[in-house]
This record gives structure tokens, C-alpha cells and sequence, in this order.
């Protein structure tokens, strides 16, 4: 089987991306899987090789070769990829696709949608829920609509905003990033001021969050597998400063089990179900696929659970966080990606009628 995986983009993630995807391709199963690297520079164009898939590719000025640009396209009922200055000659036929791509402009629906057009098997949340979750705003309006705990917030559009009117600390954030770019804490006037000026040069909306001055904060990641949801271990997250930032997550050159976050977290069961619980109603509510990483934030002063942001395609897929090896988990995405597609192909998909032959296009008076 081809396996696609596709990455970069036009995002502020872009370098996460590919930090991402390099993991997961070494770690697929080559064995079972011919591993493809389809990666999509910060212009759009779309490359593969073999270096494409080596992290040393990427720490240098990058120089194309001719023969490296390639367009996904849909022949002979598969999809292709077709090498853009090889005329008439398609390159590998690609039987699913994992898209490794984090942020706006790529993560928040479109490349699923550029997929569901291809009609082509791929790992990943379906456009509606993808959206909805790239966007903060939605996020809460959606988790408040389900009775799911939701930290007071403002929303600020096109650099427009008002004066402070709430106590400090506060937390802000553009709306539609992830991996912590462009967030700050605040504690004063002129720092809200700063703060969100500098968000507006990221996104053209803001979100301004009460800030929790005592709190814990608690990741999940959760899949599905044969109609069963499976959750991984519950992480508790330490960070440097107040707040989690960029350096902590990707600039601190610790991996994982070299870092003080707790996994398992030591939480009351109580909670462990409670966290398990909501995640598991997000991710059904929205029809979510792939791996998808929930963050939570505890208020140790009055015992409530905060929802704090979904991910639906988390930094390395979040592998750390289960008890599985990652190989073991990509034979479970895989599997579930087909049978899911299997299952869509059964329903109706167009509609034969005699619309157009009878239509001659005349309009009634």
C-alpha cells in the first residue's frame, strides 16, 4: 500500500509540520507500507523524493530539482501523483493519504476538503469539525452549546478593540492558531495593548480569556478504532513561565520523557473520567477522525474543568501520550481510515436523472 503523507503549507506551523511528519515516517511500518513524502512548501507547490522524508532537508536553504514538483490528480478511479515537467507521466498511485499539517490555512478543513474532492481514503477530521475546531470562537460557541465548561472570553475583530474593562491577569490569543504562537499573558494596560496588537498581526480576530491564576493543565488524545473510542494516558503539562509558550513545546531540546510533564497525571478518578468523558463526547458530537488531542485546564481554588482547545491534528500525533508503540498505532489509523472509507462508498454519491435532456433552457414568461 502508498501512503501519502502530506505536509508543511502555508501556516506559522510550518517547521512543526515537518518535524511532525519526519516522525511519522519513520515510524510507519515499511514492511507493510511504502511511505511517500508529498511536502508542500510555504509557496504551495507541492515536492517529493526520498530527502523529502530526511530532516536534513529542511535545516538549509531548500533548492528544488525540476523533477521534484508534482500535482495530486484523480485518473482511472485512484488517485496519482502526476510530476508537473514529466509530461503525460504519472508518478506513484497514492492509496491514502495522512496529512501531518498543523494550523490555519491547511489543518482547519481545507486539505480535508481538497481530499474529500480527490476522493481519496485520508487520516485526519472531516471539514466541519476541522473548521470549527481551528477557530477558538467556534470552539467555545460549540462546547457552550453542549453544556461543556468554557473560560469567560471576548472576542476582537480587523484590529478593532476596546479598553480593558476586566481585572487582570488576562490571556490572548488569535483565534485561529495553534502550537502557542503569538499568545500572551497579560497584566497591565500596556501590556493588553502590545499583546494585542501584536496577535492582530497573525489573525485578523483575537481572543481575550479570563486568565486562571491557580490551575493545572491536562491533555488527552483519543481515537477511533472498530466503532470504539480509545483514549490514551492523561497527561499533565508543566511548563517554564505562566503560561504554555512555543519555546516550551518545540524549542527546549528535551524530548518528552526529559521534561517534567507528568504522564500518567496523578488525578482522582473522578476527574480521569471526567476528562475521558468530555473528550469522548467532543470527538462523537463532531464525528471526528484520526487522532485528536484535547487540553484542559483545572481550577485547583474551585474544582472546575475548563476545556481549553481540541486539536485535531496534534503535534506528532500525540503518540507519546499512548501506552502503544507509534507503528502500532498507524496500523490502527490506517485500518480504520479504509474501513470508514469502504463504508462511505455504499451510500448514494450522485443521482442519475433526465434533468438535461429535457431542459432546453427556454424561461417561462
Amino acid at each position: 500500500m502508498n501512503i501519502g503523507i502530506l505536509f508543511g503549507g502555508i501556516s506559522v506551523e510550518h517547521d512543526i509540520s515537518i518535524i511532525s511528519a519526519i516522525q511519522v515516517i519513520k515510524a510507519l511500518d515499511k514492511s507493510k507500507y511504502q511511505v511517500i513524502p508529498i511536502y508542500m512548501t510555504k509557496k504551495g507547490e507541492f515536492l517529493t523524493g526520498k530527502r523529502y522524508g530526511e530532516i536534513e532537508t529542511y535545516k538549509n536553504s531548500l533548492e528544488p530539482l525540476k523533477g521534484e514538483y508534482v500535482n495530486l490528480t484523480r485518473k482511472n478511479k485512484g488517485c496519482y501523483l502526476s510530476y508537473v515537467y514529466k509530461k503525460f507521466k504519472n508518478g506513484h498511485k497514492i492509496d491514502l493519504i495522512l496529512p501531518i499539517m498543523h494550523g490555519k490555512g491547511v489543518e482547519d478543513g481545507n486539505v480535508s476538503g481538497y481530499l474529500e474532492i480527490l476522493n481519496i481514503p485520508y487520516i485526519s477530521s472531516k471539514t466541519l469539525g476541522a473548521s470549527i475546531l481551528q477557530d477558538k470562537e467556534y470552539t467555545k460557541i460549540f462546547l457552550k452549546e453542549h453544556n461543556i465548561n468554557i473560560v469567560e472570553y471576548q472576542v476582537f475583530k480587523n484590529k478593532k478593540y476596546e479598553v480593558n474593562n476586566n481585572e487582570y491577569p488576562l490571556i490572548i490569543k488569535p483565534a485561529s492558531l495553534g502550537s502557542s504562537i503569538g499568545i500572551n499573558k497579560v497584566n497591565n494596560d500596556y501590556e493588553y495593548e502590545t499583546s494585542i496588537n501584536q496577535a492582530f498581526k497573525y489573525d485578523n480576530k483575537i481572543i481575550v480569556e479570563k486568565c486562571l491564576t491557580n490551575f493545572k493543565e491536562y491533555s488527552i488524545a483519543l481515537y477511533k478504532y472498530k466503532d470504539e473510542l480509545k483514549e490514551s494516558q492523561i497527561e499533565e503539562i508543566k511548563f517554564s513561565g505562566d503560561i504554555y509558550r512555543f519555546i516550551d513545546k518545540y524549542q527546549s531540546g528535551m524530548k518528552v520523557e526529559e521534561t517534567n510533564h507528568l504522564l500518567p497525571a496523578k488525578i482522582s478518578n473522578e476527574l480521569k473520567n471526567e476528562i475521558i468523558t468530555i473528550s469522548k463526547n467532543i470527538y462523537s458530537l463532531l464525528d471526528l477522525k484520526g487522532v485528536v488531542r484535547v487540553d484542559f485546564l483545572y481550577d485547583n481554588e474551585t474544582h472546575k474543568l475548563y476545556v481549553n482547545e481540541v486539536n485535531t491534528i496534534p503535534g506528532s500525533l500525540s503518540f507519546y501520550l499512548f501506552k502503544m508503540s507509534f507503528k502500532d498505532l498507524l496500523d490502527e489509523l490506517i485500518k480504520e481510515c479504509l474501513m470508514d472509507y469502504n463504508r462511505q462508498k455504499e451510500l448514494i454519491e450522485v443521482f442519475n436523472s433526465s434533468v438535461l435532456v429535457n431542459n432546453t433552457l427556454k424561461q417561462k414568461k
